[in-house]
């Protein structure tokens, strides 16, 4: 998965467009799987282990934030993710957070893919950044 595939390539330079993210981050004992697509994306035989027989949940695009990844000789820079969570909704996921032991220096792998107005996907799914999750905060009011 080195980057998009001549079809998706093609889709790329058409309009409109829908690129999608789908991140994976391997948090012990309940790895997240998560899209900003508008439906929930199922992969096979992409060749991807993080991908394949996974259903990735989509959550509104208000909950889920990539900030920029520079990408250099050496490989890419950090990534910063952010993540909305509400006590009582989400307070699985931030007791995991809370616990550095669970996901501190574990994969985090983010994905783009294009899906056509008919919520079809077009070509492959290419990873956009990949790496070890190093730190986690709250945010929030």
């Amino acid at each position: 998965m080195a980057g998009p595939d001549a079809t998706a390539k093609t889709a790329l330079s058409q309009s409109p467009l829908r690129l999608n993210k789908i991140a994976y981050m391997d948090f012990e004992g309940d790895p997240v799987r998560i899209t900003d697509a508008p439906v929930a994306l199922a992969f096979s035989g992409t060749g991807d282990v993080a991908l394949d027989g996974y259903t990735f949940d989509n959550l509104d695009t208000a909950f889920i934030e990539l900030g920029a990844s520079e990408k250099g000789e050496s490989g890419t820079g950090p990534l910063e993710v952010s993540l909305s969570g509400l006590v009582g909704i989400d307070t699985e996921i931030m007791n995991i957070i809370g616990d550095a032991s669970k996901w501190k220096g574990r994969e985090a792998t983010f994905y783009h893919c294009i899906l056509n107005d008919d919520l079809t996907q077009i070509g492959n799914v290419w990873v956009f950044h990949t790496g070890r999750m190093v730190n986690a905060y709250f945010t929030g009011s």
